[in-house]
């Protein structure tokens, strides 16, 4: 109650003061203090003064007073009705603020704990004829909760060469493109996205075309370290083609998050891989 009073300290003084009031009334019954009002008779014009106590006759006073200045007094009822208004249009405003204040954190906190996860599912390429590009068709999924909307995004694809194993894998920035362009998934979606459905960017290379006598697996003779003395036999590929990239989608909150990948074809089952010795290239925030 007391924390409550010292909030609303207009009205702990209108308590207060009330209180007050009414304790110098019943006292003054107590107290041989007495005044008189007096007015005259309207037919006979003679003074008639009566006696009261001080409560009381404060009581009549203000009464009389009123009565005989009715235009103040309605002019200030007035003006304490608007400040009283007033008083009311701020509390009212003040509770909305706070009523909006706790949607939106509990929005934030159900945005937080239900959050999209947007992620590539997988990447895969139709038959492709010799000399012709390789466009890789795109399967970008929801698996979270909540929507998400891709703001950012890049993707590429390039020739590797197999014969540098200590070629370092950078992923590019992608703050100022969006080559997918904004797109909203609601949870459960899968979109596909073909590779000319991309704005790619002015400084993007083109697809690789396909050379099947390039690309495709090669047996080596190795030297004589087998377990019997002979040559050793090894297969692989001179040149792979990796398709990476990464996109940053936001929630519901406006928080961003992102995810990357960069993924090698197998032309045998026309479908991108994870590189096996390089986990951290694919991952999603």
């Amino acid at each position: 109650m007391l924390i409550w009073l010292k909030k609303h300290s207009w009205l702990s003084i209108a308590i207060g003061v009330s209180i007050t009031l009414t304790l110098l009334f019943f006292g003054s019954f107590f107290v041989d203090i007495v005044r008189e009002i007096c007015e005259k008779d309207e037919y006979t014009g003679a003074k008639e003064c009566a006696r009261h106590h001080l409560g009381p006759w404060a009581v009549l006073w203000v009464a009389e007073f009123i009565d005989a200045h009715n235009g103040v007094v309605t002019a200030l009822a007035t003006l304490a009705m608007a400040a009283f208004t007033g008083t009311l249009w701020r509390a009212t405003t003040e509770q909305g603020r706070l009523t909006k204040q706790s949607i939106d954190l509990a929005r934030a906190e159900f945005a937080s704990t239900h959050r999209p996860r947007i992620i590539l599912r997988e990447a895969i390429i139709g038959s492709v004829m010799e000399g012709e590009p390789i466009r890789p068709l795109l399967s970008i999924a929801n698996i979270g909760e909540t929507d998400g909307i891709i703001v950012r995004s890049t993707l590429d694809i390039e020739i590797v060469n197999t014969s540098r194993p200590d070629r370092l894998f950078l992923l590019g920035s992608v703050e100022p493109y969006n080559e997918i362009g904004p797109l909203l998934l609601p949870p459960g979606v899968n979109r596909l996205i073909g590779w000319d459905q991309l704005s790619k960017r002015e400084n993007s290379s083109a697809p690789p075309k396909w050379e099947a006598d390039r690309f495709k697996i090669k047996n080596y003779i190795g030297p004589g370290n087998g377990s019997d003395g002979h040559a050793t036999r090894k297969t692989g590929r001179d040149f792979e083609i990796h398709l990476y990239g990464q996109f940053i989608y936001k929630d519901e909150a406006g928080v961003h998050r992102r995810t990357a990948f960069r993924r090698r074809l197998v032309p045998e089952r026309q479908r991108f891989y994870r590189l096996e010795d390089e986990p951290d290239l694919d991952y999603a925030d």
